[in-house]
């Protein structure tokens, strides 16, 4: 099992999302990265040492940015939100 961390920024993230996606997310999401951090996708360009977790609720599609520490065990999570407009929302946080 990884240890899930979280930027501060995380924070909020979640709290602009609605509280059941929210709720869902820590929940549900987070503890499966934790068992299984390398069931998302790596990255691709720019952001190529980060990997991905993609998810629907609702009909609306999700994103979960996070780095595996393979040593310390430990996923630190970037950035969740909406698909839209979350890559651009990433670059900023990222620069």
């Amino acid at each position: 099992m990884y240890q899930v961390h979280t930027l501060k920024a995380v924070r909020k993230d979640l709290k602009k999302l609605s509280k059941d996606v929210a709720v869902k997310i820590v929940n549900c999401r987070l503890p499966k990265l934790s068992g299984n951090p390398y069931s998302g996708a790596l990255l691709s360009g720019k952001f190529s040492k980060y990997w991905k977790y993609s998810f629907s609720y609702k009909g609306t599609s999700y994103r979960i940015i996070y780095q595996i520490s393979k040593q310390e065990k430990v996923v630190l999570i970037i950035a969740i939100g909406s698909r839209e407009k979350f890559y651009e929302k990433l670059f900023n946080r990222l620069k």
